[in-house]
């Protein structure tokens, strides 16, 4: 009973594997139905992108860090010697051109400006008394009673006496100007940047007293390794951001000399009023450093083998031939060929690293190479 139980049980056994072994069969035949074959019966064929390569102006950049700072960042100075008695802006303020900022206690000044207004007046009194004598003695050596040389020596004390007057005259605009420079003004718009004087401190000429840093007046420093920097020229044009859209600006300066403490070429390009930057602010940019006509193609059909990079150049037929190329100049979307391509071939782009050797493939659509624009 318990051995005719056991071989029921083996051919039960038996018959399910065939019917598992059936299944997989109808599954797999199934799924290759889902392939694309090609109609003569060869390998399947492989569905691409084009593009028919043609030479065009190309746009060889040079990456850079960018830092946004004021064109005019003076530190702002007294030029007169006092006792500061009024503060009247404070860090991060915003003020206009001729903004008072500060006052220095102009007593003393304004007491040297009046003596020397005294000074001016008296010596102008002198100069009419000996202008009016000097009428006189004409006067007397036209009828005879004084000499030549008295009347020489009275014009010459005319002369001294005038040429006293001018000195004078001098002095007094330079203690009115002193007193005018009392008032510490802002050289034009911009911004507080940093306080370094106290009520009731006493200054010299030449104290700093604020660091300012100016508003609309803004340019952007490029820091560039040696052998990228030499490349770059006066009025070549900057792509300034991280990303596109980018913002254009021109190269206006290139430093002769290398940064002493980072070893790079420094460059600089005005910043429009209108950019939404302010000092302080980094990014990426690019320096475009030649335009030249090339054969270039996105970096996506350059299939790295171990023979080298290659292409999949399509043919007629349909069929691909694998060429090994040389490559150029490279950016994040395109690469240069240099040897191996000609204008007019048509390439795999998206599939290309699927192909080989004569691959059939259906080519979805084959675009004509454009320029790259500089600017997206």
């Amino acid at each position: 009973m318990f051995k005719h139980s056991s071989i029921h049980c083996h051919h039960g056994t038996r018959r399910f594997l065939w019917l598992a072994v059936c299944a997989s069969v109808v599954l797999g035949l199934s799924a290759c139905s889902d392939k694309q074959e090609d109609p003569s019966g060869g390998r399947p064929t492989a569905s691409i992108t084009a593009l028919t390569v043609t030479e065009a102006p190309l746009d060889k950049k040079v990456s850079a860090f960018a830092q946004i700072e004021a064109k005019y960042a003076p530190n702002i100075a007294t030029e007169v010697a006092g006792i500061v008695t009024q503060i009247l802006v404070s860090e991060g303020q915003q003020v206009t051109a001729g903004q008072p900022l500060a006052h220095i206690d102009a007593a003393d000044l304004k007491s040297q400006d009046l003596a020397a207004s005294a000074d001016v007046a008296r010596l102008q009194a002198l100069a009419t008394e000996q202008a009016n004598q000097l009428r006189r003695d004409r006067t007397l050596f036209e009828q005879g009673f004084i000499s030549q040389a008295a009347l020489e020596n009275t014009q010459a004390q005319v002369t001294a006496t005038q040429k006293q007057v001018a000195a004078a005259q001098a002095q007094q605009a330079q203690t009115q100007r002193n007193v005018g420079r009392s008032v510490i003004s802002a050289p034009y718009s911009g911004s507080i940047q940093t306080r370094m004087v106290n009520l009731g401190e006493y200054v010299n000429p030449g104290s700093v007293l604020f660091g300012f840093s100016s508003t609309g007046h803004r340019q952007v420093k490029l820091s560039l390794g040696r052998n990228d920097g030499a490349l770059v020229r006066i009025g070549q044009t900057i792509l300034l951001g991280d990303s596109a859209p980018y913002l254009e600006l021109t190269v206006s300066e290139v430093r002769s000399d290398l940064d002493p403490a980072s070893r790079a070429r420094i460059i600089y390009a005005p910043l429009p009023d209108d950019a939404p930057y302010v000092a302080g602010d980094s990014m990426k940019a690019q320096v475009v450093v030649a335009q030249e006509p090339t054969l270039s193609i996105p970096k996506q059909a350059i299939v790295e083998r171990p023979e080298g990079k290659v292409l999949y150049v399509v043919k007629p037929d349909n069929t691909v031939t694998e060429r090994l190329v040389s490559t150029g100049y490279t950016d994040e979307q395109v690469v240069e060929i240099t040897d191996g391509l000609k204008p007019g071939e048509t390439i795999a782009i998206d599939g290309a690293g699927f192909l080989s050797q004569g691959a059939k493939v259906d080519i979805i659509k084959a675009p004509v190479a454009k320029a790259i624009p500089i600017a997206q």
